[in-house]
């Protein structure tokens, strides 16, 4: 197998680890036995642990800040949120071991992994703020709704969407909860 090609199944079944055993508990010889691999061989393509999860962690942001870009495109901010949150409800059955590490990572209060997380949460709100912000100057939300305040909230009810789907509720009532969280988001 080509090194690249190695490297990505490797960082696939990383992945799917995390998503099992957790950031705190995953390790090269789940990857391995996800892989079939041998250990030496996940050590031969991620060195350490720190450098394993770093990887794993770094393919996440990726994916959230694509699912992010989803909403980039111009119109009404209400629109583009929605879809946004819809992407984020179709992940879990699309993307469920990224959303699974997502959820973890959340809570994984730990020296290293915390501040990445908090980073990573932060430039999250701040695209929604400035969507939210356009939406003002457009005259689409309403002028007295404080952007950073329903960034926050909104970024907070993205966890709650994904759970709600892995709970397995159904579609049409996690549709009405976004909805509900949007409006509620975006009016006084």
């Amino acid at each position: 197998m080509a090194r690249d090609t190695r490297r990505q199944q490797l960082l696939a079944c990383a992945i799917e680890a995390f998503a099992e055993r957790g950031t705190a508990r995953a390790g090269h010889a789940d990857i391995a036995r996800l892989a079939q691999v041998s250990v030496a061989t996940a050590f031969e393509y991620f060195p350490t642990r720190e450098l394993l999860l770093d990887a794993v962690l770094a393919d996440v942001e990726r994916f959230l800040f694509d699912v992010m870009a989803q909403g980039t495109a111009a119109g009404a901010v209400r629109g583009r949120v929605l879809e946004i949150f819809h992407v984020f409800a179709s992940s879990v059955e699309d993307q469920p071991h990224r959303m699974r590490v997502w959820l973890d990572w959340s809570t994984s209060i730990r020296e290293h992994v915390w501040p990445r997380y908090v980073a990573v949460q932060e430039r999250i709100i701040e695209m929604f703020r400035q969507m939210i912000d356009e939406g003002r100057s457009a005259g689409t939300v309403h002028p007295l709704v404080e952007a950073e305040d329903a960034a926050r909230i909104l970024v907070g009810q993205a966890h709650m969407i994904v759970m709600m789907r892995f709970a397995h509720v159904e579609t049409e009532r996690v549709s009405r909860f976004i909805d509900h969280v949007i409006d509620s988001a975006l009016s006084r």
